[in-house]
């Protein structure tokens, strides 16, 4: 179900709601009622954050511990370091919208980022 109310967006899934106004920090994380979400319901939001951006194309910060979720939807992934909470690195997506987990060298790109945290444990 989606509702608009002048510019404020909703989204709601599985009795989640999910405010969407294009001016603030989305709490999608994983400590969000959102992280809990199964598979298949979490790639249909994706799927609808991104077809909300596009009318819009505001600034989002985004929250995730998902390698998958930062390639799909970034198009600049910031790796931050676990405690305390770093800057490693910041990573370029360089992959077109619309965007597909099929495109050449998406997986690589997630293999670099898992490795980089790896290093970091170390």
């Amino acid at each position: 179900m989606r509702t608009d109310k002048g510019n404020d967006r909703f989204a709601a899934i599985d009795g989640t709601t999910v405010s969407i106004a294009g001016r603030g920090l989305w709490d999608l994380g994983p400590n969000s009622p959102v992280g809990a979400l199964d598979a298949h319901t979490r790639v249909l939001l994706q799927r609808e954050l991104l077809r909300i951006w596009e009318q819009d194309r505001k600034t989002v910060v985004f929250v995730t511990h998902s390698v998958d979720e930062a390639l799909y939807l970034a198009d600049r992934i910031v790796v931050m370091t676990a405690h305390p909470g770093r800057v490693l690195e910041e990573i370029d997506v360089p992959f077109e919208r619309p965007r597909s987990r099929a495109t050449k060298g998406y997986g690589e790109m997630a293999e670099r980022i898992l490795e980089l945290l790896e290093q970091n444990e170390k």
